[in-house]
């Protein structure tokens, strides 16, 4: 009798157990390995971004008299919230930060730095084009970003984000970077 209670007892909480799981899984939104991974890289890189740009002098004409500084992300936005959250309340040169998305370059025309996503990756060339000469901080996390005259790139080294440099496509764009941004990134020709 208490072999069979016991029994009848396990498995009410082994169904108990399992329809819970399965309730969770339809009403729960929950995150898979991979998608927990990416919220976490992309935090890091969020705050890499943003921290990359007080290192970087822009030309004074780059800004409107009372102007935000304006960090744009161009295409699917990797980051979610993460990057708002980093820039709350922050400045850069004494203006306040702002964070925009688009789609198109037109919608990011007054940026100071553009994060490229790796869903415009067919069009990094031709968006570097059309940045040409312009006084914007182009950043991306690409293999083929540097490749067509990207500025900085985010890459992995073990299980730490570090980034590639080209101090010659910042130089083009007008801008400056400090030594300090050099000697830890990946210098690139």
């Amino acid at each position: 009798m208490k072999n069979q209670r016991t029994s009848e007892l396990f498995r009410s909480r082994l169904v108990f157990r399992l329809m819970f799981g399965l309730v969770a899984l339809f009403v729960f939104p929950a995150l898979t390995p991979l998608q927990a991974e990416t919220s976490v890289e992309y935090k890091v890189k969020a705050v890499f971004l943003f921290k990359l740009t007080k290192f970087v002098e822009w030309p004074s004409g780059s800004f409107t008299s009372d102007g935000p500084f304006v960090i744009g992300v161009l295409g699917e936005d990797p980051f979610g919230q993460e990057l708002d959250k980093v820039c709350k309340g922050e400045e850069i040169g004494g203006r306040t930060v702002s964070v925009k998305r688009g789609g198109s370059l037109e919608d990011l025309k007054d940026s100071h730095v553009i994060f490229v996503s790796r869903s415009e990756k067919k069009e990094f060339a031709r968006i570097l084009s059309a940045l040409e000469k312009q006084s914007v901080l182009t950043v991306a996390d690409s293999d083929t970003f540097m490749n067509v005259g990207g500025m900085i790139n985010f890459v992995p080294k073990g299980t730490r984000i570090s980034f590639e440099i080209s101090p010659k496509a910042i130089k083009e764009a007008g801008l400056r970077v400090s030594s300090k941004v050099l000697r830890l990134g990946i210098v690139k020709k």
